[in-house]
């Protein structure tokens, strides 16, 4: 654990070692001796509960629904400690042997009970729902699109304009579900993707290129298909490593190169792309608010939802087409 995820494994390690010195008392105590084997069994769960569930209690606000089952997993194990005060259970006759099973049997049924009949989201615990307004400067055509965490769009958004379901987002590297609804066309300036030189190299081409959000949002991203053969990518003269294959996934496989602070002026990438196969890549820049337009959508988000993450974004995009 140390060597794969050093940042947690303290916790196993707190309790291992607390669990390792009192045993060792245990060990050590007079032949025949009962005393001290409760305090040699709680010490190590008091050590377990100081280290762990502080972290475990976090890991669900951190990632939401999906990390329950390992959230189920990491506090078995944080509660392995209860073993040997359990262990004389199996000599128990009549209530004290099933009080133990039937404690956590009547707690799943009582869980279960309530996860029926209490509404899944509350104003003190949102369901996740972001807005945005997306703008396709191409095509001219623009969409209000909301994701919901649930996959299941509230009811009072519903209720605003006709919107419609859609595996995937309303570019090719969005993936997850979707709803999307027509939106009317801002005329928003699309972000620039200049090339200011290009120069050969063996059985490739090498570029250099200018992205600048032209209405000044904070966030620019230039995005290269999957099967375009981008490499060695520089921001600024800075290197940027290779995005991981698991990384890609999130985004259907496409290489996204972005710019969380982006300045007036633009910034600088270079890049290199495989000879003789024109490449069509996307910029896109986002702010992190609704047009005035999007304001009928903010007031039907009930008190139940919430932003999150980058929260409701304004998104432009343009194609850009190389030919190397």
């Amino acid at each position: 654990m140390a060597s794969r995820a050093p940042a947690v494994s303290y916790i196993f390690q707190v309790a291992t070692v607390t669990a390792a010195l009192a045993g060792l008392a245990l060990i050590l105590r007079p032949a025949g001796s009962t005393r001290g084997l409760g305090i040699t069994s709680i010490l190590p769960l008091v050590a377990v509960t100081i280290a762990g569930f502080g972290a475990t209690l976090l890991l669900y606000p951190g990632f939401g629904n999906p990390i329950l089952p390992v959230i189920s997993v990491v506090v078995a194990a944080l509660l392995t400690p209860m073993a040997p005060i359990c262990a004389n259970l199996r000599q128990a006759r009549g209530l004290p042997r099933i009080a133990l099973p039937g404690l956590a049997i009547a707690l799943i049924l009582g869980a279960g009970f309530l996860a029926i009949v209490v509404p899944a989201f509350s104003a003190k615990s949102a369901e996740h729902v972001n807005l945005e307004y997306v703008q396709d400067s191409d095509s001219g055509k623009s969409q209000w699109a909301v994701y919901p965490a649930s996959g299941r769009l509230p009811e009072p958004i519903r209720l605003a304009t006709n919107f419609t379901r859609q595996s995937g987002g309303p570019f090719p590297w969005v993936s997850g579900t979707v709803f999307l609804a027509n939106a009317p066309h801002l005329d928003l300036p699309p972000p620039t993707f200049t090339i200011m030189e290009s120069s050969e190299a063996p059985a490739r081409r090498r570029f250099r290129a200018l992205l600048r959000s032209e209405r000044g949002a904070s966030r620019a991203t230039v995005l290269f298909p999957a099967d375009s053969g981008v490499e060695s990518v520089q921001m600024e003269g800075q290197p940027l490593q290779n995005q991981s294959p698991r990384l890609r996934q999130e985004s259907n496989g496409w290489y996204a190169y972005l710019c969380e602070t982006m300045p007036a002026k633009g910034i600088e990438l270079t890049f290199t792309l495989p000879a003789g196969k024109p490449v069509q890549v996307y910029a896109a820049d986002t702010s992190f608010t609704l047009p005035l337009e999007g304001m009928f959508l903010l007031k039907s988000r009930p008190l139940t939802a919430a932003p999150y993450q980058d929260g409701d974004r304004t998104v432009v995009v343009r194609h850009v087409e190389l030919f190397p």
